[in-house]
């Protein structure tokens, strides 16, 4: 039997955007007659070189699902590296770092396996991901322990945002009690 090459090495690439420490993350994925592999991630590469890993966790959401707003009190705040397994979903993060020029602006940014596309967010955004899918997979790196006695977040339908609707949202009991974006 022949054995099929794929290569492990993988490039990645830092995309900066408007808000301080948030990426836009690309790799590439390597494929043969087998099918394909892609590395999300490899700590001796860029931004990765400093990111600690505490905690590896993925959801599983059908469409019009929301999770989040979700944030950790200053000074427990956590690094999160999200990626789209299958399915779709708009990842959502809101600059609560009150000493940055783009506090309380919000990123938006569409998510989906074919894109070959990560992001990073930094600690001091709420955090959040809107499925337009049924079966949508992501996947959420995070540096910086979960303490659920710190956490705290935003009412997503606060934010405005043009694809998000309040009548189609799935939401938890949790996520419908957060606070307004206007009330932060």
């Amino acid at each position: 039997m022949k054995d099929a090459q794929v290569s492990p090495k993988s490039k990645f690439k830092f995309v900066s955007t408007e808000f301080d420490n948030l990426f836009i993350v690309k790799y590439e994925k390597f494929g043969d007659k087998r099918g394909f592999l892609t590395k999300y991630f490899q700590e001796s590469e860029g931004f990765f070189k400093n990111f600690t890993v505490d905690d590896i966790y993925s959801t599983h959401s059908n469409e019009n699902v929301v999770r989040g707003m979700h944030h950790q009190t200053s000074g427990f705040g956590q690094c999160k590296y999200v990626t789209c397994l299958a399915g779709e979903f708009w990842d959502i993060a809101v600059d609560l770092r009150e000493e940055s020029r783009t506090f309380k602006k919000t990123f938006t940014y569409k998510l989906d396996p074919e894109s070959l596309v990560s992001l990073i967010i930094p600690p001091g955004f709420s955090h959040g991901t809107y499925s337009t899918k049924n079966n949508t997979v992501m996947l959420s790196v995070c540096s910086g322990e979960y303490l659920p006695e710190k956490e705290s977040g935003l009412l997503m339908s606060s934010l405005n945002l043009p694809f998000y609707s309040d009548r189609d949202a799935v939401v938890s009991v949790k996520d419908l009690n957060l606070k307004e974006l206007k009330d932060y």
